[in-house]
């Protein structure tokens, strides 16, 4: 059957195309692991190389929805998070969100440690994602699932990270994820990205994060936040 031929068909057929929609993001549901960082890699959907964010509320669920879709969660709250939304924030240690804006720095030398926060406007479980080849209806995000693409100097790295927000963690507006850890920190980085790191040319080198609210192979349609820092070699 030709492609165009199949997908005449699977559009003119609500029922079968709703059907297809709930049991791939069933086997998505099955299939994504939770618990861990990846490897960088690639992504096989369309994401845009200068990708913008809406702000816009109608790309989350609200408790308006009803509970089936929105899942609880604790509203932004405190100055730096509040003044950060929709952005990813960096720092040497672990940021606390509810603490000052001394924690955090946009600039990196060498082989030290960096840590990254991800201010939300509503729990990961909330924001739509979409599988837009197939319908553009959106779903829930299920698992809080995000992956993080990264770029240095403007040139599109792949993903840095894919997981989920654990326990409690799915009931609040950040998440944390490790560039760079240190200590204990450190069996959670991922090898290939700080070989790049040691291997940059010497200087000042922009190093920008964006990261997607994904389940399976469905991403919403902007970035949930980006940030950038520069790192000197």
């Amino acid at each position: 059957m030709k492609y165009s031929t199949f997908t005449n068909s699977f559009r003119s057929n609500s029922y079968s195309n709703k059907k297809f929609v709930l049991l791939f993001i069933f086997a998505s549901f099955l299939s994504v692991n939770s618990f861990s960082q990846t490897s960088p890699g690639s992504w096989s959907g369309t994401r845009p190389a200068n990708p913008s964010i809406t702000n816009k509320m109608s790309r989350m669920y609200t408790e308006a929805d009803g509970a089936i879709l929105y899942t609880a969660c604790d509203a932004p709250s405190g100055a730096l998070q509040n003044g950060n939304l929709d952005k990813v924030v960096f720092g040497p240690a672990k940021i606390n969100k509810d603490g000052a804006a001394t924690q955090l720095s946009t600039v990196f030398k060498g082989a030290g440690t960096i840590y990254a926060e991800v201010m939300l406007r509503s729990s990961l479980y909330n924001y739509k994602v979409y599988m837009t080849d197939v319908s553009n209806e959106p779903t829930k995000c299920m698992n809080g699932t995000y992956d993080v693409n990264y770029l240095i100097d403007g040139k599109n790295m792949g993903i840095l990270i894919s997981q989920s927000p654990i326990g409690a963690r799915e009931s609040k507006s950040t998440v944390s994820f490790i560039i760079v850890g240190g200590g204990d920190d450190a069996d959670m980085n991922n090898e290939d990205f700080v070989k790049l790191l040691s291997g940059l040319s010497p200087g000042p080198h922009t190093i920008k994060m964006i990261v997607w609210a994904t389940q399976g192979d469905f991403i919403s349609v902007d970035p949930v936040a980006m940030g950038e820092f520069t790192y000197s070699k």
